[in-house]
């Protein structure tokens, strides 16, 4: 058998004997009395912090890390030096059902983005407003007033225009997500 074939068989049994369910119960355990705790920063947990608080080996925290965010229960933040190897991750946070609702209105506001031919740009946290969500549009684009007008009609996520000027390039524009 190859080393794929062997992975493929032990995910099948783990997913049917229930090892999953119950090891993605413990991460989500752990992750979440963790955040509960004092001294939580707000950061997030690597999967080596998360390998720690649970035992459970580094290839099946991964694994399990990865169904749950395929089942939109984590979510990654902002990149940190891991407390466990001193080295750059992604980190998880649960997604509270807040979350879940603006990722649900993201989806939305992508959708309409792309119906209105906007192709090219990212939602990303705002670095200086922690909690704020923006949408740049690649290079200097701009969204169209009326586009802005239907889009802010039919979606929960309004969006406010921000501009400035670059000596650079010229007027630069992105939008904060409200």
């Amino acid at each position: 058998m190859t080393i794929t074939t062997t992975s493929k068989l032990a995910y099948k049994q783990i997913n049917e004997d229930g090892t999953s369910m119950n090891q993605k119960d413990v991460i989500m355990e752990a992750i979440e009395s963790y955040c509960n705790m004092q001294y939580y920063n707000g950061e997030g947990v690597s999967l080596q912090e998360i390998r720690v608080l649970t035992g459970i080996e580094i290839n099946a925290v991964s694994g399990r890390v990865n169904d749950l965010k395929k089942d939109e229960r984590l979510k990654t933040t902002e990149k940190r030096k891991c407390s466990v190897t001193n080295r750059l991750v992604s980190p998880v946070v649960v997604m509270s059902e807040d979350t879940a609702f603006v990722k649900e209105e993201e989806d939305k506001l992508e959708l309409l983005l792309r119906l209105y031919g906007y192709e090219h740009y990212t939602i990303i946290d705002d670095n200086d407003k922690k909690g704020q969500r923006i949408l740049k549009l690649s290079g200097l684009q701009q969204i169209h007033l009326g586009d802005l007008a239907n889009i802010n009609q039919n979606c929960n996520l309004h969006l406010d225009s921000v501009r400035y000027w670059d000596e650079d390039c010229g007027y630069r524009y992105w939008y904060e997500l409200k």
